[in-house]
């Protein structure tokens, strides 16, 4: 600490207990051993970091951010935010028992406010979470610390003093059952779906846990969902490719602006909590940590609710370039429910005839944000997506896709499988979903390939117990087996995909024929040559052309060893395109197939 700085009160009195645990006692020889230097000038150097450290949270400010947290919290959305008391409840007992980290889902800046406002709402202690050294200044360290904020140098790994003192610190904080709170995510989701999980913190806990023979730490997942999010006009642009917009106070004054516009409700849900074994946990050869955090993002994606805009959206983007009309909608967004139901499926609503109003409602929100269009100047009242607003439907389809993937996975196998003449249809089945899987690796959190397998196979049983029968009788035996497994998910979740992925192989095999630029960016490539596709409508939707699905259609490419393309792997690169393409022309059949009346398959 630099000399002059005023220490908060209390910051002596953390800084004393921390320094006379007898786990510090018991390190401090080997710590100044790397230092070079006697075990004194080590304790005095590490007494300089933890003052440095500490936060000094007080109930007056933890009113105080209590009272803010609820304010921005509910500028917007109907208080209090929607949560389970049974969930609370448990959650409070894990708190009693054990150390715990609360990783919640990053969609909006309204996240942590949400989580703030609802535990101290419910009588939770004050949180404790991270913020940069850089930002510790004047007021905003002050008020900061007061506030549970614990502030970390950007950069300490030259600094063996710093790591000691932080590894300490969190473990006296897990030792006095001070729960900490951060997005695993890190950044919040500019697409709806989970981002890959961010290890820094993390990682320092472990770490932490494990300096300080800490046991039992317990991480909990958070999925904070919402009706309607202000943020996602700005995300769906930077992800077309324009620039982010400043961050600034003018910038915060004009977003809390826009969040008093009604957006419906928020939810909040707890995970299953994941188990810590530190030791383990750090193993890099088994990547543990990593694992860990998967964890984390498939438990929160397990207790993430079905919203009405999610599956309104789903539905709608399913049937485009048409309309729905009311009953037409409601239909689908009740086979959707019903589906979802019988996989207990969480929901936010009850979707019955009393709930009608409440879709309304969310309904007419959707419509005076343009997200939705209505035309009732016809017979019959008809809803659609607006002209330039799929991408936003994109978003919020994407906060539910992950229970979806699955099935239509099952649907494009299925029909790969239908017209070919494979002696043994099953194994074709699965060697198709497998690849399907291998495709879609950075897009969706799937489990262990046998998990996979018998999560397909359960899908697959429950759209008919003698499917594989159906599928060995042939063509028309396993395309009655389609016609019958309502709701078809895959046009609504993975033709986007699909397009985009196709966008980035022929990107890629254009770039090929001609003299290729040593620094290409090949993701702005992509969306140029998507926007142009749009504009010629041989992609059905726009929200195939974006940064992250680009970017990651570019990862896979890389991983295949096809991008950057190199001459002598042109034809792996045609063949992959080329299957791909087929994959595409499958989903475009399964959403047109109650238009159309028969099927067309193709063979590969």
């Amino acid at each position: 600490m630099t000399r002059g700085k005023r220490r908060a009160r209390g910051v002596g009195a953390v800084v004393e207990a921390v320094v006379d645990r007898g786990r510090f006692s018991d390190r401090l020889p080997a710590l100044a051993a790397e230092l070079e230097c006697s075990e004194a000038e080590a304790r005095r150097s590490v007494r300089e970091c933890l003052a440095e450290l500490v936060a000094v949270p007080s109930n007056t400010f933890r009113e105080f951010a209590g009272r803010i947290s609820k304010t921005m919290s509910s500028l917007g959305y109907e208080s209090p935010v929607t949560c389970d008391p049974q969930q609370l409840e448990r959650l409070r007992a894990l708190m009693d028992e054990h150390p715990v980290a609360l990783l919640w889902t990053h969609k909006s800046h309204v996240d942590g406010a949400a989580v703030i406002a609802t535990l101290h709402e419910n009588g939770f202690p004050m949180l404790h979470s991270f913020g940069g050294a850089n930002m510790a200044f004047a007021g905003v360290g002050y008020s900061g610390r007061r506030s549970g904020i614990i502030f970390i140098r950007r950069s300490f790994s030259d600094d063996p003093a710093y790591k000691f003192a932080l590894r300490q610190y969190l473990g006296y904080l897990m030792e006095k059952r001070s729960p900490f709170s951060w997005s695993f995510e890190g950044t919040r989701s500019r697409i709806g779906k989970l981002m890959p999980p961010r290890l820094g913190l993390l990682k320092y806990l472990v770490e932490a846990a494990e300096a300080t023979g800490t046991e039992g730490l317990r991480l909990v997942p958070v999925a904070v969902s919402y009706d309607l999010i202000s943020d996602v006009d700005d995300y769906t642009q930077e992800e077309s490719g324009s620039v982010k917009k400043a961050e600034n106070l003018g910038w915060f004054l004009s977003y809390l602006q826009r969040l008093r516009k009604p957006m419906g409700r928020i939810y909040m849900n707890f995970g299953a909590p994941v188990a810590v074994d530190a030791g383990k946990a750090l193993d890099t050869e088994s990547n543990e940590l990593y694992k860990l955090a998967f964890r984390v993002a498939v438990n929160a994606n397990r207790v993430t609710p079905i919203t009405l805009p999610a599956v309104v959206s789903l539905v709608l983007l399913g049937a485009l370039p048409r309309a729905l009309t009311a009953v037409e909608l409601s239909d689908r967004v009740m086979d959707v429910v019903n589906w979802a139901r019988a996989r207990n499926i969480p929901l936010t609503s009850s979707y019955d005839d009393a709930d009608r109003e409440r879709l309304d409602e969310v309904m007419e929100m959707m419509i005076r944000r343009n997200l939705l269009t209505r035309f009732d100047q016809g017979p019959e009242t008809v809803y659609g997506i607006g002209e330039k607003e799929h991408s936003v439907a994109g978003y919020y389809r994407n906060t539910v896709i992950h229970f979806f993937v699955n099935k239509a996975i099952a649907e494009l196998a299925l029909m790969r499988v239908a017209p070919s003449r494979s002696s043994d249809k099953k194994a074709l089945f699965f060697s198709e979903a497998r690849w399907l899987r291998n495709l879609f690796k950075h897009e969706f959190y799937f489990p262990e390939s046998h998990e996979f397998t018998e999560e397909l196979q359960t899908e697959l049983e429950q759209m008919d117990p003698d499917w594989e029968a159906a599928v060995s009788a042939g063509e028309n035996s396993t395309t009655s087996l389609l016609s019958r497994a309502t709701p078809l998910v895959t046009p609504a979740t993975l033709l986007d995909f699909l397009d985009a992925y196709l966008i980035m192989a022929r990107v890629l095999e254009m770039a090929a024929r001609n003299e290729q630029p040593t620094d290409a960016d090949w993701v702005a490539l992509a969306l140029k040559y998507g926007r142009q596709a749009y504009l010629q409508r041989t992609v059905t939707s726009d929200a195939s052309i974006g940064r992250q699905v680009l970017r990651n259609a570019y990862r896979w490419f890389e991983g295949e060893g096809l991008a950057p393309p190199e001459p002598d792997r042109l034809d792996a690169l045609h063949r992959a395109r080329k299957r791909i393409e087929n994959t595409l022309r499958r989903a475009e059949l399964l959403a047109s197939f109650s238009a159309i009346g028969r099927w067309e398959l193709p063979v590969s």
